[in-house]
């Protein structure tokens, strides 16, 4: 699925607590100029239910999210 172009974007997981700390991933994948569909999760329940609905090139995981720790979370992923 690369490269990635506005008819077909990247789909990008970001698995993160913090609202703000997500924002920033967000900006800065547009400041690298990179055509991306960014859906976001705040614990790893919204994550397992996001990859049940879509499919992804990329996932950006925090490892200490509310409902997981540590690597545990990408085991849980996988």
């Amino acid at each position: 699925m690369y490269p990635c172009t506005k008819e077909n974007p990247c789909n990008i997981l970001i698995l993160e607590d913090d609202l703000d700390l997500s924002r920033l991933f967000n900006d800065y994948l547009q400041d690298c100029g990179e055509d991306f569909c960014a859906h976001y999760a705040q614990t790893i329940a919204d994550a397992l239910m996001q990859l049940q609905l879509h499919q992804f090139d990329l996932l950006l995981v925090d490892l200490r999210v509310p409902d997981s720790f540590g690597i545990q979370t990408v085991r849980v992923l996988k």
